[in-house]
């Protein structure tokens, strides 16, 4: 029997049992005006409750009928909104990048009509181009992870992967979904011969009503060349917001003359990324991992943490090889260490580090740096500490600066000589309220020095500590 049969049958038995009622009332001898008996007063109220329970229940049925029944017409009205929504959007329409190319698009059609849940395809660009990355769109969200090829292939295989989740309600859209979106190898239309890999999805004005259409993952795979030793990439750069960044590549492998990683509310860690120059920006993320350079690299995100190893390399002492690390309400900690090509008396090396946030701390640490190098060190914090150590070779002026707290310098008592001439560290300091001046030097005082360099640390309501001789912040 039908659900709507059985509602039936018991709206009219309900009914049957009234008439049954008043009918007896009717038909008996009783007066209308004779005092109702003690049994007769109780089945009358039973029968008034049976009677208020039965239009309950009529009225629940009814209602539940009328969802049951246009319920499935109003699923299908907003399936079929959202798939005429999806089919306005052809690749000519899509967020492409202005002076991106589409060159060669993946083609889903067997899996299309598969239905398949993971589908993949793969790129193969030139080693010697320069290589680029790029995503656009409301579904345009996952991971890229750069490694490196145990095969003896000449070129970069990038293989995109694409899981759009196992939950039914997505069954019916994953087909559209291959049909309109691109995932496609491009090139730049300005001649430098840049090419890569593009994904993109079309853009909602209305994120909120399609969020449980938001379970795709774009997993996207670069894998180098192999190489016997040291690989160089002339460039490789990134602006995929939402997709998270590893590097992968083991220590020394890979290096970069310009790495450039451009992501959103995603991770960037790298287990190693050498570059002359490096750029890594996210936003709500962290950033981890070890990072080299020989000019300069540029670590910045937003509420989140930065957590590096830094290796600067400098190859004379006239331009300063730079690390700029910036963040805020999220700690910077570093440990830098400094290093000289072909040292020289002439030629010792010169850096410079940057390190700012906001309500949070900064830690420093200086494990190694090359004898009479110059470093100049600026960080700024509030809300925070910050905590600066030094290697032994430091030698300069310094400013500590804390508002409302305690700035102090620290030096070891058995500091070693960096030149094993047995000379004793000495420090000059000018002290006032929340402010400590000075410099310092190894030997006898000889004015500054060309090599000198000039620490600022300033925090608004942290302490904040400079420590000599001491490679842990």
């Amino acid at each position: 029997m039908s659900r709507a049969s059985e509602e039936k049958a018991a709206l009219l038995e309900s009914y049957r049992d009234d008439v049954e009622w008043n009918n007896r009332a009717k038909d008996s001898d009783v007066p209308v005006d004779k005092p109702l008996t003690p049994w007769e007063a109780e089945e009358l109220r039973y029968q008034q409750g049976r009677l208020r329970r039965r239009k309950i229940h009529a009225f629940l049925c009814l209602i539940l009928t009328i969802y049951w029944s246009v319920a499935p017409y109003c699923r299908q009205a907003k399936y079929n909104k959202c798939m005429e929504s999806l089919g306005e959007h052809d690749h000519h329409q899509l967020p492409v990048v202005p002076g991106v190319v589409l060159d060669q698009c993946a083609d889903w059609k067997n899996e299309n009509e598969s239905g398949e849940v993971t589908v993949s395809s793969a790129f193969d660009l030139d080693a010697e181009n320069p290589l680029f990355f790029v995503s656009r769109g409301s579904f345009a969200h996952g991971s890229v992870k750069v490694v490196q090829s145990e095969d003896d292939d000449a070129g970069v295989k990038t293989t995109v992967t694409i899981d759009m989740g196992v939950d039914e309600a997505s069954r019916p859209w994953r087909g559209h979904f291959l049909d309109i979106i691109r995932v496609c190898r491009i090139s730049k239309d300005d001649g430098s011969g840049a090419m890569g890999v593009g994904i993109f999805t079309p853009q909602w004005e209305q994120e909120h009503q399609h969020h449980h259409y938001h379970n795709v993952d774009f997993q996207v795979t670069v894998e180098l060349p192999k190489s016997e030793g040291p690989l160089t990439i002339g460039s490789l750069e990134t602006d995929m917001p939402i997709f998270s960044h590893s590097l992968e590549t083991r220590e020394g492998a890979v290096a970069y003359q310009n790495l450039h990683l451009k992501t959103a509310i995603a991770h960037v860690e790298a287990v190693d990324a050498t570059a002359e120059n490096l750029t890594v920006f996210t936003a709500d993320a962290s950033i981890d991992g070890n990072f080299t350079t020989s000019k300069s690299i540029s670590l910045r995100t937003t509420n989140a943490h930065i957590n590096v190893a830094l290796e600067l390399s400098s190859s004379n002492s006239t331009n300063a090889t730079s690390a700029i690390l910036e963040t805020s309400n999220g700690a910077i900690t570093a440990r830098n260490t400094l290093t000289a090509t072909n040292w020289s008396e002439r030629n010792t090396g010169n850096f410079s580090v940057v390190a700012s946030t906001a309500n949070a701390r900064i830690g420093l640490s200086f494990p190694f740096a090359p004898v009479n190098s110059t470093l100049t060190l600026d960080a700024f914090t509030a809300l925070g500490s910050i905590d600066a150590a030094l290697h032994p070779t430091y030698e300069g002026n310094f400013f500590l600066a804390a508002q409302v707290s305690k700035a102090e310098v620290i030096a070891r008592r058995d500091e070693v000589d960096p030149e094993d001439k047995d000379r004793k560290r000495s420090a000059e300091t000018r002290q006032t309220r929340g402010e400590v001046l000075g410099e310092t030097w190894w030997g006898n005082y000889g004015g500054e020095q060309e090599h000198w360099g000039n620490v600022t640390l300033k925090s608004a309501l942290g302490p904040v500590a400079l420590r000599f001789g001491s490679t842990d912040a």
